[in-house]
Parts: structure tokens; sequence; C-alpha cells
């Protein structure tokens, strides 16, 4: 907590010294991340890394499988808003549902599918009709149950990478609320149409959003063969890079 000057000189040259390998490193070896974001997050950290030979690939998913579970339109469950995730800090669920208390429109349900240190007290705290709290499903459960909701909320307050939760969102053709925050503006990018990913700076905002797309109908639409990051896309990518 008082760190005196012999500490603080050594702490200092430690800093230094790891800057200048890392540094050194990245030069290196060939370097993907999975967002922009990212990449200047890390160039703050080590100003002089040369990333030359880095570049950006996002996070990749299973399209043929999610199309395969895809909704159509009278599946789709009006007013059902879908949370999935570590329900932990950091993933903003407990600032989500203080926010939305006494805000849902009558129709509207809440379902968190996910499991994680914070669950016990928010389902304490908030579970009720309106608001259901599910626990870990099978992966091809989260999927049925994300294409058949009304809208996906992934109310973060970290700064995700590239959220896989917000991509599978878009790939299923779902609108998707989320904070500003991280890597997830970028992927705004495979959206299907104008505000199918919508982003909000605060989380009053975000709750603002989300009352007024359940006042209107779920948007359902055809999805298309395939997606932009759908992992036999984003592999060809990978091996292009490490081929050079």
């Amino acid at each position: 907590p008082a760190p005196n000057s012999l500490r603080r000189t050594v702490s200092g040259f430690a800093v230094q010294r790891y800057r200048s390998e890392t540094a050194e490193s990245f030069a290196r070896h060939k370097t993907v991340f999975v967002s922009d974001f990212l990449r200047r997050a890390f160039l703050r950290s080590v100003p002089d890394a040369d990333l030359s030979r880095a570049c950006v690939i996002h996070n990749f998913i299973r399209y043929p499988f999610l199309r395969e579970n895809a909704a159509q339109a009278g599946e789709v469950r009006a007013g059902e808003v879908l949370l999935v995730g570590r329900i932990d800090t950091g993933k903003g669920f407990g600032e989500f549902l203080g926010q939305v208390a006494g805000w849902l429109p009558p129709h509207a349900r809440v379902a968190i599918i996910g499991d994680g240190p914070l669950r016990a007290q928010l389902e304490a705290r908030h579970a009720g009709p309106q608001v259901r709290f599910l626990g870990w499903q099978p992966y091809g459960e989260v999927i049925r149950m994300s294409a058949r909701s009304h809208v996906l909320v992934v109310p973060s307050v970290c700064e995700e990478a590239c959220s896989t939760t917000v991509l599978e969102a878009l790939a299923l053709g779902k609108q998707c609320l989320a904070l500003a925050r991280g890597g997830t503006p970028e992927l705004a990018a495979y959206q299907y149409y104008d505000g199918q990913l919508q982003l909000a700076e605060t989380m009053p905002r975000l709750v603002e959003r989300l009352v007024g797309m359940l006042g209107r109908a779920p948007v359902t639409v055809p999805l298309p063969d395939s997606f932009a990051m759908d992992v036999s896309r984003a592999i060809p990518q990978l091996l292009d890079l490490y081929a050079k």
C-alpha cells in the first residue's frame, strides 16, 4: 500500500521489461484479435508493439445449426425476453433486473439462462411471474429458445471483446439489445436489417428501448444461406493468415 523508492523502481523495471518482451513476442508471431477493440486495448498497454503481422477476425459460430433451429413467424413468443450467460459480476444481470423492475409491460416475460455465483442472490430478489431463472441449459435448447424469443438482451457492463451471444442473435435474425461497450458495436456489421442490433449508452436507456421493442410485433426475417462469421468462412481466414 505504501511502496518505498526501491519497490517503485523494481516494479517500474519489471513492467518495462514485461512490455518490451511482449512487444517483441507480438512482432515475431502472427496474432489474431477477436475484435478491433481488443487490438486497440492491447496497443494502449504496449504502445510500441509491432502488430503488422496481426489481424482482426471476430468469433465464429455454427451457422448451419442455428439456421436449422430457426423459428417460423408463428413460433416466436411476443413479449419473451431472453438473457444468456454466466450470472456473475460484470455481466450486468443484476443491473438490468434492477432497472427493468416495474417497467415491463404486462405481457412481457424475462427468461434467464445460465448459472453463476450471483444467481441465488438475484433469483431471491427478482424471480417472480415475469422473471424466470432457468439455470444451465444444453446448447441446443439455448438456441431454440433464442430463436423463439421476441428480443435478446446482452446487458454486460464489462467490455466484452466479442460477444458470441450477440453474433448468434444476429445470425438467427433476432433483435438484440446491448450496451455500447467493448467490441460489441463492431458486430453491427453483421445485421440483416437496420436496427437489429440496438446499442445503448446506459442501462436506463437500454430498458427504455426494450420497452419500446416489446410494444411492437416481433421481427421475423428469412435467413440467408450463409453467415459471414460461420466457422466454414472464418477458418479459411485463419489459414490464409498463417499461410503467409
